[in-house]
């Protein structure tokens, strides 16, 4: 198919779309258009069943309800596109690019031999079209999206069951209640993912990067876990925090548009079970998380002054650019967290401030610090009595004379 061609039918499509007369439904059914760029196209509703889409250019198209059964999307650009109610089954999506592509209850479960005859069949039919279909029908087992993009996609209640998600990127996605049963995880990157009421039952999860995923809900009977931490499912919150909770992870999702920031001043969370979650800009001035499991947990700009770690796992913890100012962090176990500067975008000014963590006055007497990041943090009068710093690697920190000595003498780096 050339170029000339492509434009009428998509122009008639658009007339079908609009109500004009003359118009008539886009068919591109097992058509050649690896390379094309199709780039804010109106294919909704379009016969696209095996059509070769291969590093195409699809950026903010319309693909709403279009039938790409058995497709080959591979290393195609479908930043922002609209995949609504898509039947993506048996499609080919390895390596694409969706970054904020809407899916919502779009069809990405396996294709079947004998349906997939039927979708590609035309009674019009040239010899190279039989061959690409028959190679179609041999690769629809699973729909692959091996190594795809989907960072900010909503997947909201979409049918993906025993899709091939190795190697995918689904950083911050909307996963709502999408069907994920059989699908196959391996290295894939789920942090700061919405996986509310997900179904992930018999999935193969192996090295998955879970970090600040927000679990509730989540069935994960049957599934094979490997190499994996995994948060903690907020489902067994009090309902009050779990609400809070659900509501600032939205926020973070939107960048404050959507949601409300979660304000824990003062509040009870002790012993609470929240390995693995998102707290990044949570206002948790004087809380109470004695004994807390907060291993993984992500602090990123939080205000943790004054708060109440004693005793608390936050191994793996990440506090890049948090107020720690007067924080009692006694007996906690803090092994390789990281406290480093972060940059964020000021609205006034349009350009980037650098956050460096405050832990001035923090209490950090007999916990554990082995193998822990700091930099550029402010420790003045910082107590790290009988804490243990075995490779714990200070650079360019603020701290009272003589504590780069006592650091030393004790396991740590400081440079």
């Amino acid at each position: 198919m050339n170029s000339e061609e492509l434009v009428d039918i998509l122009r008639l499509h658009e007339r079908l779309m609009t109500g004009a007369t003359g118009g008539r439904k886009a068919d591109l059914r097992l058509k050649v258009l690896s390379g094309f760029s199709l780039d804010g196209a109106n294919l909704e509703g379009a016969a696209m069943a095996g059509v070769d889409l291969s590093h195409a250019s699809l950026k903010k198209a319309n693909l709403r309800g279009a039938d790409l059964y058995g497709a080959n999307l591979t290393s195609a650009e479908l930043q922002g596109a609209n995949l609504e109610s898509a039947d993506l089954r048996g499609a080919r999506l390895s390596g694409a690019n969706l970054f904020d592509a809407n899916l919502m209850k779009a069809d990405l479960r396996s294709g079947q031999f004998a349906y997939a005859a039927r979708k590609l069949a035309r009674p019009d039919m040239t010899i190279e079209e039989k061959m690409r279909a028959r190679k179609v029908q041999d690769s629809i087992a699973h729909t692959d999206l091996k190594g795809a993009s989907l960072v900010s996609a909503d997947l909201a209640m979409a049918e993906m069951q025993a899709a091939d998600l190795t190697d995918a990127n689904l950083q911050k996605a909307n996963l709502t209640g999408a069907r994920m049963t059989k699908v196959n995880l391996r290295g894939a990157n789920l942090s700061e993912t919405n996986l509310s009421q997900v179904n992930l039952k018999g999935a193969f999860i192996c090295g998955v990067n879970f970090r600040g995923a927000l679990l509730i809900g989540v069935n994960l009977s049957e599934a094979d876990v490997v190499a994996t931490d995994m948060p903690s499912d907020l489902e067994a919150l009090p309902s009050d925090v779990r609400t809070k909770m659900l509501a600032h992870n939205l926020w973070i999702r939107s960048n404050g548009a959507q949601g409300e920031r979660g304000n824990f001043e003062n509040g009870n969370l002790q012993k609470l079970d929240l390995t693995g979650a998102n707290l990044s800009g949570m206002l948790l001035r004087g809380a109470s998380l004695k004994e807390a499991k907060l291993k993984d947990a992500l602090f990123i700009l939080a205000n943790l002054a004054s708060a109440d770690l004693r005793h608390a796992i936050l191994d793996n913890a990440e506090f890049d650019g948090a107020n720690l100012a007067d924080a009692q962090c006694e007996g906690a176990s803090l092994k390789g967290a990281k406290f480093v500067p972060v940059e964020s975008p000021q609205a006034a000014s349009g350009g980037l401030k650098q956050w460096a963590p405050n832990l001035k006055g923090i209490q950090f007497v007999s916990a554990d610090l082995s193998a822990a990041r700091f930099r550029g943090a402010n420790l003045v009068s910082a107590n790290f009595e009988r804490s243990k710093l075995d490779k714990a690697d200070f650079a360019n920190c603020a701290m009272d004379p003589g504590l780069a000595d006592y650091l030393r003498k004790n396991g740590a780096l400081v440079a």
